[in-house]
């Protein structure tokens, strides 16, 4: 995210590319992180490191509705969509589950290719 420029869509791909190259390097560790339920409940030792790793969505989130990010019941759900995709995109990615994508073209569908699709949430609204 350092590397890409402060556009809300750049630092949302930069996220999500990070969150993509953690599941692919770690796909065993990434099963175990959301295998269980709560585990933060389980292992309390785990809670700065979710805190900071939520930080992030919340950060990457603000930039795709920065008018509403006042309203708690907005943002929330900003944050859950975003993370939906791109934890969604990663799980799919990772068990190899584009079939359908790599019999059309021959490759996983790219995640600058499905983003456009999220960008009428961008304050300049711009395609």
């Amino acid at each position: 995210m350092a590397d890409a420029s402060n556009d809300a869509r750049e630092q949302i791909l930069a996220s999500a590319r990070g969150y993509i190259a953690f599941v692919e390097e770690n796909p065993h560790l990434f099963r175990l992180m959301f295998s269980m339920e709560r585990q933060i409940d389980i292992y309390p030792e785990l809670q700065p490191a979710s805190r900071e790793a939520y930080a992030v969505l919340r950060e990457v989130s603000e930039g795709l509705s920065p008018e509403n990010c006042e309203n708690p019941v907005h943002r929330t759900s900003v944050e859950t969509m975003l993370w939906a995709f791109i934890h969604g995109y990663a799980n799919l990615k990772a068990n190899r589950q584009f079939y359908t994508a790599n019999a059309e073209t021959g490759r996983d569908p790219a995640l600058e290719e499905i983003f456009p699709q999220l960008l009428y949430l961008t304050s300049n609204k711009e395609v």
